[in-house]
């Protein structure tokens, strides 16, 4: 049980609101400039990295920080997939290639903040 509330709950918890700020139609008028959205998209899935390489580093402890980033990008941006997919399906809301460029490049930060912070890169 304390895996799940330290390793799968925080990061499901966060899926589900990056899903449902997704399902928003109109976003705050903020966020809609492009320069502002991309970096909201870095800053989105910079978070969602950290939890992911979280998760990733308990169950595969052995793997090493190069795939350990691989599979962080990669799952990450998976994730972006299916949230522009979805996008695509809201009102005013569309799937943009440069959002899903934003998301990896906010995984890839994500997975060194976290690699910095916990081991120092080790």
């Amino acid at each position: 049980m304390r895996s799940f509330l330290s390793y799968w709950l925080p990061l499901l918890v966060y899926a589900s609101v990056i899903y449902y700020l997704s399902s928003i139609p109109h976003l705050p008028r903020f966020l809609t400039f492009y320069s502002i959205d991309k970096l909201s998209h870095v800053g989105e899935y910079a978070i969602l990295g950290i939890l992911v390489i979280h998760l990733l580093k308990k169950y595969y402890p052995d793997l090493g920080y190069k795939r350990l980033k691989i599979f962080t990008v990669l799952l990450s941006t998976l994730y972006g997939v299916c949230d522009e997919f979805h996008q695509y399906f809201v009102p005013f809301r569309d799937a943009n290639l440069f959002d899903l460029f934003a998301d990896g490049i906010g995984s890839l930060l994500g997975a060194f903040i976290y690699i910095h912070l916990t081991d120092k890169g080790k």
